[in-house]
């Protein structure tokens, strides 16, 4: 039963890099292609569409929840009860 949930923390541990590389890309993306559409340095005026600012939050949110999940992890196994 232990191995298992090891197992499965690991899997968890896997997915959560995976949500930081596609958060980051997707802010990477976004920030690129805006900045190819609009121009440098203009924010509506300067440069980032609406669509574009939620989706780079929606990239910091992933980023951020697959920080959190990690910490649980940690948490959940040994490496946070020393």
């Amino acid at each position: 039963m232990k191995k298992w949930f090891q197992d499965k923390i690991l899997s968890m541990a896997i997915f959560s890099e995976n949500l930081q590389r596609i958060g980051l890309g997707l802010i990477i993306l976004v920030s690129v292609y805006d900045i190819l559409r609009f121009g440098m340095f203009r924010f509506r005026d300067y440069g980032i569409s609406y669509k574009g600012i939620l989706l780079i939050w929606l990239g910091v949110g992933l980023i951020v929840m697959s920080k959190k999940a990690d910490r649980w992890g940690e948490r959940m196994t040994d490496g946070g009860r020393k």
